[in-house]
């Protein structure tokens, strides 16, 4: 899939691209029994919004909890680790962007849970230039928990989790995750300008 360009126009012209079962489902499946695993040891935090020393918990505009990737060497994550190499190098191949690297969290919203619409693009830290987001459950019509893109000057995108679905979006796109009535589980990564 990676291999046929039009994603590279899509993400280009439209501002996001979407792959359906672009990342197996066995694989898929290996992650998400992972995560499981360390929410069942309590290693999963509340997410914040903000940068910096305004970093902050505010369940008013986001209630989902996060575990940071740190080791991408993990075999858990080495199959998608070569998915988003080779994706970073196509961004800087065929689109010209200065992607240096990548990072990304495990994203586990309860029902009832959501993130209001905002932006990954931070005005005073501008180093994320792509997002993209890994689905690790499926969420059917009417049990929420919607990505929702709203690209300038277009009509809104609505995407529904799909497991093994992969979404990539450019990050100053406005965007929002709707309110799950099940729970929901996602591998968030962003591709940056800048190194560590």
């Amino acid at each position: 899939m990676l291999d046929d360009n039009q994603w590279i126009d899509d993400l280009s012209f439209n501002g996001y691209a979407h792959f359906q079962n672009l990342f197996p489902k066995e694989s898929s499946l290996e992650l998400l029994k992972w995560a499981r695993a360390l929410k069942e040891k309590e290693l999963f935090r509340q997410a914040e919004v903000g940068k910096g020393i305004r970093k902050q918990t505010v369940e008013e505009l986001r209630s989902d909890e996060i575990y940071w990737v740190e080791d991408w060497s993990r075999e858990v994550f080495v199959p998608y680790r070569e998915i988003l190499l080779k994706i970073q190098e196509m961004l800087r191949r065929d689109l010209f962007l200065p992607v240096k690297r990548f990072e990304g969290h495990i994203s586990h919203y309860e029902a009832g849970s959501f993130y209001v619409r905002h932006v990954d693009r931070h005005k005073v830290q501008p180093h994320r230039l792509i997002s993209s987001v890994l689905y690790l459950s499926d969420l059917l019509e009417g049990e929420g928990g919607e990505l929702i893109l709203y690209p300038k000057g277009k009509s809104p995108v609505v995407i529904r989790p799909h497991l093994g679905s992969v979404v990539l979006f450019q990050s100053q796109i406005p965007h929002e995750v709707k309110i799950t009535k099940k729970s929901r589980w996602s591998l968030t990564s962003w591709f940056r300008d800048d190194v560590l």
